[in-house]
């Protein structure tokens, strides 16, 4: 038996999604400096979509005293988290804060701040667990009309890996989605 409690979304600062993507930036910064030293050549938007290449460009304006006040808030976010979810053994929350977004809805050719307010607003309630390591898992619970799956995300504190493998487990024994196709499908 299970107690499902009704609550509202984890706490987080209003600048929680501009920090996460800032954060996010420095990681394309570093994957664009690699592949630059992989092909021996700057890139460009012949072999880099544009959106990462943006993103790597504003991380190289972040002076270090932001990336510092960008990490503490994260962190504190990230501790928020922590103490949150100690209430809870499992949180079920949407994956996506829509159904499934048509095809091109994130395309690289979208212009970046289209792109990025949609990438914010699609994932909204994934990105904590990047930023503050706990487990999260999506099972397909539904299906639209077109045959996609609509995920579920179940997320646990830190170290709760376990707990969401045996409730994938007991999930997919009640629901089994094995043969579940798409109406297109390339398998």
């Amino acid at each position: 038996g299970h107690t499902i409690t009704g609550t509202t979304k984890w706490p987080t600062a209003p600048t929680f999604g501009d920090d996460f993507l800032a954060f996010w930036s420095l990681g394309a910064a570093n994957d664009v400096a690699a592949f630059e030293k992989v092909i021996g050549r700057k890139v460009d938007e012949t072999n880099v979509e544009p959106f990462t290449l943006r993103m790597a460009t504003d991380a190289a304006a972040l002076k270090p005293a932001d990336i510092d006040a960008i990490q503490g808030r994260l962190i504190a976010a990230a501790t928020a988290y922590d103490e949150w979810i100690k209430g809870f053994d499992v949180v079920i929350s949407p994956v996506f804060t829509s159904p499934p977004s048509p095809l091109g809805f994130l395309r690289g050719d979208v212009p970046f701040d289209t792109l990025r307010e949609r990438l914010l607003h699609e994932v909204g309630y994934t990105l904590i667990h990047n930023i503050s390591g706990a487990p999260a898992m999506s099972l397909p619970m539904g299906w639209t009309t077109g045959g996609l799956p609509v995920g579920i995300q179940f997320s646990g504190a830190n170290g709760a890996e376990k707990t969401l493998l045996e409730l994938a487990y007991e999930i997919e024994a009640a629901q089994p989605w094995i043969g579940k196709r798409p109406k297109v499908w390339a398998g």
